[in-house]
């Protein structure tokens, strides 16, 4: 049996693992701050029973004093028990961990990245580590950090976190972007799915182009990002049900889109065109689509020179989530942080309620000469 104490940001990766070796919970909490020394004091009495302890270093508040202290209580209590530490935030060599491997705890993960800290920690949980494994965890990643406790800034809650791209019509870059995105956040050392839910499906042909065997009989992976083809809208749950960090799908044309499915997600994203001839399929978007779900829209510009993207914000008007996208010649080696910090970086955090007087927008603009 597993108990876990963890952050909100790990909790899907963890019970991922737990669920896909097939271990018994006996019990676990997700919490984004604990003084980890007083809950063992007062659970100390009901881990009996329990094999292993999984604990999340991230959202321990203890000294690390305090924390060597409790540990060496559950050591004492239960000798047999396996202790699982996620110290994403230390690094090699700290007096923390170093203390651990000390008291015989050597299944550690520092790992940041969420695919390498699911394949270390079913290799916890299934075989476990050897002292000869965790003699790493004795040596400083460099002079720099010896004798110091150096920790690592923790990554963004970000569980399950759906972005949409819908194009404002066929070919505007609407599978570009969603591939230039989804691969920025796996380069960020996030675990990320790709959905196709386009009614002009190209992903089988992105298989066949990269010689790609099939994961299983519904997804492939390319440079670490699972790619779904051809999903239909009841079969996102079952791939929500993964351990997937954010979930990048590619909706197509928004004239044939599941209106459902993307404005459920949190980053609901329209890919449009600039030129003249483009702007009466965005006109279409707004005439299709309730005020408040407008606000709530980001608007991707593709192509668009830096002389006119002024003139674009203002023909927005109220729509403040206005971005222009990176020139980007392969979609599968860019990396463009800048665009996935305005699109995700905030995914919670709305910009004030402007006023819900609805009207045509680039009305003037469109008219400009260019």
């Amino acid at each position: 049996m597993v108990y876990y104490i963890t952050s909100p940001t790990y909790q899907a990766v963890i019970t991922s693992v737990l669920h896909e070796t097939e271990q018994i919970i006996a019990g676990g909490d997700s919490i984004s701050e604990i003084y980890v020394s007083k809950y063992i004091k007062e659970q100390i009495n009901n881990l009996s029973g329990v094999d292993m302890m999984i604990i999340d270093l991230s959202c321990v508040l203890d000294l690390d004093t305090e924390i060597i202290s409790s540990l060496e209580t559950v050591k004492v209590m239960y000798g047999q028990m396996r202790i699982i530490i996620l110290a994403t935030q230390l690094r090699t060599g700290s007096e923390l961990l170093i203390k651990c491997v000390q008291m015989g705890i050597y299944d550690i993960i520092t790992a940041t990245d969420f695919v390498e800290i699911k394949d270390e920690l079913t290799g916890c949980v299934t075989e476990g580590k050897q002292y000869r494994d965790a003699l790493r965890y004795l040596k400083p990643q460099d002079d720099k950090t010896e004798g110091k406790q150096v920790r690592i800034k923790q990554k963004q809650n970000a569980n399950r976190v759906m972005i949409g791209f819908a194009g404002s019509r066929a070919r505007v870059g609407t599978t570009h972007n969603a591939i230039v995105t989804a691969n920025t956040l796996r380069r960020s050392g996030y675990m990320v799915a790709l959905l196709e839910m386009s009614s002009a499906p190209v992903f089988a042909d992105i298989k066949e182009s990269y010689d790609e065997e099939s994961e299983d009989a519904l997804h492939f992976s390319v440079n670490g990002i699972d790619y779904y083809p051809s999903v239909q809208a009841a079969e996102v749950n079952s791939i929500m049900a993964k351990a997937y960090n954010f979930l990048v799908i590619d909706f197509g044309s928004f004239d044939d889109m599941d209106d459902i499915t993307f404005n459920k997600c949190e980053v609901p994203v329209i890919v449009a065109g600039s030129k003249p001839w483009e702007l009466d399929a965005l006109n279409a978007v707004f005439s299709r689509v309730v005020h408040e779900n407008l606000t709530r829209y980001n608007f991707l510009f593709n192509f668009t020179d830096e002389k006119y993207r002024d003139d674009i914000k203002n023909g927005m008007a109220e729509l403040k989530n206005v971005f222009f996208a990176p020139v980007t010649m392969d979609p599968f080696t860019a990396v463009e942080n800048g665009l996935c910090e305005q699109l995700c970086g905030d995914y919670f955090d709305r910009s004030e309620q402007p006023d819900k007087k609805k009207r045509g927008l680039f009305g003037v603009w469109k008219k400009k000469n260019r």
